[in-house]
């Protein structure tokens, strides 16, 4: 990766990378309130419509990958720009689009200009002059989770009118915000993937075995994590629905779970300094299963929902400072986490809507309280060698840092 003075960002860039981060914040929430409203334009089922959430996240996997490749031949500002015109592709065919296939492929499209931008304007903010960057990182995600708690809402006042006026309104801006990433300087490629080479059969060692086997469960932990948030968040306004809730009450509902998460990130960093960051984390999917399993009582679902969001903030950014302590100078975890959590984002939407399928909508907090135990009992399994010095990295905050 470049050193931090190679990487920087002028005025009118930076607040070209404040829009591109509200944009995505409001696209990434979006979809979950539009399910039925899919389900009404291309007349397929619910839990059929509900597979948008899983292809919208391999196209996000896609844009990561697409990314980290990229980043080794071309400049960040390139990167960028192509991400928004790949974002900008993908709205602009979601708001066309008549056909079922044809909106998946869009949907797909939005999905990896989504997992682009993310990965490459965090990697490139945190290569930035060391001064100011953690200023930098934080208002960025602060501007990612605005957009999320707006997202919503715009869907709630748009209707129907969301997937034709709302999509096309953000690829002209996806296209207006990728002139100001004109001002981005960073005249190296940034290594992204500095990963060690695998050792041979004939050279591995036991204790590389074991570290291999810690890795492949953190990643699973990740996986478990993000099928609940994008579970959850995808599916709150169809479970809130079909157990008596206005939909434009089960819509704030969604706006307050992405609320609670980025009040709970911005207020639990402070607590990291006296309380080891495994201990925070394993506290927090604790938390996080028993809201959602209080969430089957349909008088407690809304509160749940909300309390759930607020149990979920340090989940993944301290994840990431913790496994960044507990094997320092070894990338190898946060790149498996960031493969995985994408993977979570495709895989526990799917098992949802097969559930769903099978049974029906009143199965969704069930199966999302399943996912959050599994991130708890797998997180109990994965111990490094530092836990009690775990303390939380500066560059470690919010949805952004967690592709970083």
């Amino acid at each position: 990766m470049s050193t931090a003075s190679e990487v920087s960002f002028s005025r009118w860039a930076f607040v070209a990378s404040l829009g591109v981060f509200l944009l995505i914040g409001a696209l990434d929430a979006a979809y979950g309130p539009l399910l039925r409203t899919i389900s009404l334009r291309f007349e397929v089922s619910l839990p059929t419509s509900g597979t948008v959430l899983s292809v919208y996240f391999a196209g996000a996997l896609a844009g990561v990958l697409g990314a980290l490749a990229c980043l080794r031949s071309l400049s960040g500002r390139d990167v960028l720009i192509g991400g928004l015109a790949t974002l900008a592709l993908g709205c602009a065919g979601v708001a066309a689009s008549r056909e079922w296939l044809a909106f998946l492929g869009s949907v797909l499209l939005t999905g990896t200009g989504f997992g682009a931008l993310d990965f490459t304007l965090n990697r490139l903010l945190a290569a930035t002059e060391s001064r100011h960057r953690v200023a930098r990182l934080n208002t960025v995600n602060a501007a990612f989770g605005a957009g999320a708690v707006a997202g919503p809402f715009i869907v709630s006042t748009l209707k129907g009118g969301t997937l034709t006026y709302g999509f096309a309104a953000a690829a002209a801006l996806a296209c207006l915000l990728a002139a100001g990433q004109r001002g981005v300087r960073a005249p190296a490629p940034p290594r992204v993937a500095d990963e060690p080479a695998p050792a041979s059969d004939s050279t591995r060692s036991p204790k590389a075995t074991l570290e291999r086997g810690t890795l492949a469960r953190f990643g699973l932990v990740y996986l478990c994590y993000v099928a609940t948030e994008a579970g959850t968040a995808g599916w709150i306004v169809a479970h809130l629905s079909a157990v008596g809730y206005s939909v434009r009450l089960a819509t704030a509902v969604t706006s307050g779970f992405w609320l609670a998460m980025t009040i709970g990130r911005l207020c639990a960093a402070p607590l990291s300094s006296v309380v080891a960051l495994r201990h925070i984390v394993l506290a927090a999917t604790a938390l996080l299963a028993l809201c959602l399993a209080v969430a089957t009582v349909p008088v407690l679902a809304p509160a749940a929902y909300v309390v759930a969001g607020l149990a979920a903030a340090p989940i993944f950014p301290m994840g990431l400072a913790w496994a960044a302590e507990s094997w320092p100078g070894d990338h190898r975890a946060a790149s498996w986490a960031l493969t995985a959590s994408m993977l979570g984002g495709i895989v526990g939407p799917a098992i949802i809507a097969g559930a769903v399928s099978a049974t029906n909508v009143t199965i969704v907090p069930a199966a999302l309280s399943t996912f959050a135990a599994l991130t708890f009992v797998t997180l109990l399994s994965v111990r490094g060698p530092r836990v009690a010095a775990a303390r939380l990295p500066s560059s470690c905050t919010m949805d952004g840092a967690e592709l970083g």
